[in-house]
Parts: C-alpha cells; structure tokens; sequence
C-alpha cells in the first residue's frame, strides 16, 4: 500500500450530507490490543437512541473516568469530548443501541457498566464504544470509541502514532498478509488525526483508523467498508463528519 499524504477529512462547517450505498453485511473494530475485527451477521435493525448522560465513574482500581460520552439527535451524533458531529449519510444507515453493540463486540468481552455503555479494558485502559453507525444494507460502518488510561498520565506516555504502530502489530499477528499504510495526517471535522488504512486479507473488509489524544487517551475514529459491497472511498464517511 503507497504511502498517503496529509489529508482534510470533513468540513468544519459541514452538517449533512445525502449519498446512496448498495450491498449486504458485517461486524467492526480495533484499538490498541483491546479491539481486533470482528465479523458478525446482524439481522438486527438499529433504532434512535435517546439522550442520556453516560458520564460516570468506575470503582475499578480505583479508576475515576474523565470521558464525556456524546449525545444523539435523530439522525445526528454530537459529542463535546471528541469535538465532533456526525450526521447519518441516508435512511440505509442506523445508529446501533448500546445492547446491540455489545453483541456485535461480544467476542471480545464487551461489557456494559450501569449508565448503560459498552466497553472493553486491559490492564492499561478502558475503551468506550461511543458511538456505531452502522449501513444495515452493505455493512459498511463508522465508529467512534474512547480509550481512556487507567492511570494518570497514560496519555503522556504515549502518541497517536505509537498507538497505531501498536495497533499495525496487532492486526499483523492475526492477518499476516494484511496491507497497511504507513501513518499519515489527516484533518476530520477540523481537528488534527494520525491514521493507517488497513486492507485485511482475510476479508474484503478496507478500513480507515483515524486517533488524536484527548484527556488522558485517545479519540478514534474507525470507517469500514467492504469492497464488492460498497464502491464508496472511506473518505466519503471520513467526510460526514463535522466540527462540534
């Protein structure tokens, strides 16, 4: 895979946006050794999800979230902590509930804590599933999850880059054919990314992995599409998102 270039994904000013898509299914997603991809048949269809304040703290080792999760609107994701506002590109796309994302990440031991949030964790951190838009019709998808140190300062210790370098060892232990780009800029909904692309051999799966720190982790942003099902570039999803 060629190396990229710095890119601008998403207008700072953009709200909406209206495109068609076309084929059939899925599942999703990775963040450092807590995620990997997942593939899951979904006869499931997703619904609006309400607002709800899912800020809380963890009694886990005594570790006491900063994170401030988004809040839905109709066909519209907000969210303060990450920025950004991501609008469902047409009536083909959902936004997946909570109890549906923890079966789609099931495999991976999702749980889900008493605000009703899904997450994963390691001994390092605790990564949030903040929001999966998901095309019920090709399977395509965009993701944003949170992954928070356990510790203060995590986020010090670490970069974007470093993060996706861990993330690229990752995928390779479980896709050795797997070609993945060097890590290059990126600029979604007017903010600053690191980011790979990913194409896994053992799928048609394509997918584009976008992080920037933010508190005492790191904001990411995960576009997926399948080849023979959806023509669209994952800069096309990249685009739907605005400045919040």
């Amino acid at each position: 895979m060629k190396n990229k270039e710095n890119r601008n994904y998403g207008n700072p000013n953009q709200t909406s946006a209206k495109k068609q898509a076309a084929g059939t299914l899925i599942g999703i997603v990775l963040g450092l050794v807590v995620f990997y991809v997942l593939f899951d048949v979904l006869g499931i269809g997703g619904s609006v999800i309400p607002k709800k304040d899912y800020s809380f703290s963890s009694s886990n080792n005594n570790y006491v979230s900063s994170v401030q999760f988004g809040e839905y609107d109709n066909d519209i994701y907000n969210s303060s902590y990450c920025h950004l506002s991501f609008t469902l590109p047409d009536e083909n796309w959902t936004f997946k509930t909570a109890e549906e994302i923890q079966k789609i990440e099931s495999d991976n031991n999702a749980q889900m804590n008493d605000s009703g949030k899904v997450y994963t964790e390691n001994e390092l951190e605790i990564c949030y599933y903040d929001m999966l838009a998901f095309n019920d019709i090709n399977a395509s998808s965009v993701e944003v999850a949170i992954a928070e140190g356990k510790k203060e300062g995590y986020a010090e210790k670490s970069t974007s880059d470093l993060y996706l370098k861990s993330t690229r060892d990752t995928i390779l232990e479980s896709d050795e054919q797997a070609e993945i780009s060097d890590v290059y800029g990126v600029v979604i909904g007017g903010e600053t990314y690191r980011a790979i692309d990913v194409d896994y051999s053992v799928s048609e799966a394509v997918q584009t992995m976008a992080v920037k720190k933010a508190g005492n982790g790191f904001v990411i942003i995960l576009a997926t599409r399948y080849g023979k099902m959806d023509d669209m570039d994952n800069k096309y999803y990249l685009d739907l998102f605005s400045k919040y």
